[in-house]
């Protein structure tokens, strides 16, 4: 301090007691930037990762809201329930598949083949085929499921597919659909918890 308030009196002497403080200032203020420089290169960074399920967060959050609010949903006559249930899940999948890069395939060619039989659903209201078609959908969706979860990227749980399978094949073709809720509901509540289990281990691990 000494020393520093010598150099501080000569310069006030020679170039005015402002600039003698001005000098001082700047002289700081890069010895602080300096010690700042010295202290990155000693302390550890953290470097905080967002988790790639970010990226299909929206499409996984719309099924699971679409779910919470149709938890008790009606199988009505225009078969909306099961159609938009199969078109979020479908997307929320989709999403999945590309964010984690894992390869199903024929996705795109088995996804449209599900959305066709769930449009069927809703063309024509008299048809004796509803059941038909969403035993077929739910069969081709459960089979997708399966190899997203049987992929490198996953640990599947192979109870709740063999259940999500199950669930498919419980659609009787010789009942009208409508009759059918329970069914459903079983299908969509274990595609669920499949679609849920695959996002906690993308979150909880890099495979």
């Amino acid at each position: 301090m000494e020393l520093k308030k010598d150099y501080f009196d000569r310069l006030e002497d020679a170039i005015t007691p402002m600039k003698a403080l001005k000098f001082f200032e700047v002289e700081e203020m890069f010895n602080n930037r300096l010690n700042r420089i010295r202290l990155m290169k000693t302390v550890p960074t953290f470097i905080v990762l967002e988790p790639v399920t970010y990226t299909y967060e929206p499409e996984i959050t719309a099924f699971n809201n679409w779910k919470k609010i149709n938890i008790d949903g009606k199988l009505g006559l225009d078969h909306e329930f099961t159609h938009n249930g199969l078109e979020k899940l479908l997307t929320a999948a989709e999403a999945m598949t590309k964010a984690e890069g894992v390869t199903v395939t024929n996705f795109a060619t088995s996804k449209a083949s599900i959305m066709e039989k769930a449009d069927m659903l809703q063309k024509n209201w008299k048809s004796l085929k509803h059941a038909d078609y969403a035993r077929e959908a739910f069969t081709m969706t459960a089979d997708l499921l399966s190899d997203i979860a049987n992929s490198e990227r996953f640990e599947a749980n192979e109870s709740w597919i063999k259940q999500l399978k199950e669930r498919a094949k419980a659609i009787r073709p010789e009942v009208k659909l409508t009759d059918q809720a329970d069914e459903v509901h079983a299908f969509f509540n274990t595609a669920e918890y499949i679609v849920n289990d695959l996002v906690e281990q993308a979150n909880s691990y890099t495979k």
